[in-house]
């Protein structure tokens, strides 16, 4: 219930919310910011958007690192040891802490204004990648097959509708904001359920034989 309201309807009240009263095709969360009286709708939309997004994958990375801990890679020396799967995350988390709180007032301090740009432009681009690859388990697995390719189909559709403007204009606007919200919502949520009913069915199963 807890991840049902936050992911269905909080979050993206709070995307939508934060779009209010501006032209969706011709501002951004960034320029909205700029804004004294806004910096904390948008602290609140993008810090809950990162917690909930981290929740949500925590299954995911559980599972990946279980499977690479039974099968460790070897670093330079030879040495066995288990991929780093939360790095996957940590990057992407990183790049938009950065965005976050670095100032987006172009004419004032183009340095950081570019930096900012540039960090939300990838964080977004390296959820979205993280997100693609949770999916495809969900695609290829032999139950939930149907779930994985509405996912899979959502989610190419909200990176269609969100690189087609950007190489268009250059710009990212308000509507691309809270669509990418909207999606990566319902996508972590069902990424969430999916791998937690996997661990406790291997849960189940090795009691069972036992």
């Amino acid at each position: 219930m807890f991840f049902d309201f936050f992911g269905y309807f909080s979050i993206p009240f709070l995307a939508a919310a934060l779009g209010r009263e501006t032209d969706l095709f011709a501002t951004n969360f960034s320029s909205i910011r700029t804004a004294e009286h806004r910096q904390g709708e948008f602290l609140l939309w993008s810090l809950s958007l990162l917690i909930y997004l981290f929740l949500c994958i925590i299954p995911f990375c559980l599972r990946v690192q279980k499977q690479s801990c039974q099968a460790p890679s070897k670093d330079l020396f030879g040495k066995k040891r288990p991929f780093p799967v939360f790095f996957c995350f940590l990057f992407p988390a990183l790049l938009l802490l950065t965005a976050i709180f670095t100032p987006y007032l172009p004419r004032e301090e183009p340095f950081w204004s570019r930096i900012h740009v540039y960090t939300c432009v990838w964080s977004s681009v390296s959820f979205f990648i993280l997100l693609i690859l949770s999916v495809l388990p969900m695609y290829f697995s032999s139950f939930s097959v149907r779930e994985g390719r509405i996912l899979l189909c959502l989610l190419i559709l909200c990176g269609t509708f969100c690189a087609a403007p950007y190489l268009i204009t250059g710009i990212v606007n308000s509507a691309m904001e809270i669509f990418y919200t909207i999606i990566c919502c319902i996508c972590a949520n069902r990424i969430r359920l999916f791998f937690s009913r996997t661990i406790i069915r291997e849960a189940h199963t090795a009691k069972r034989r036992v």
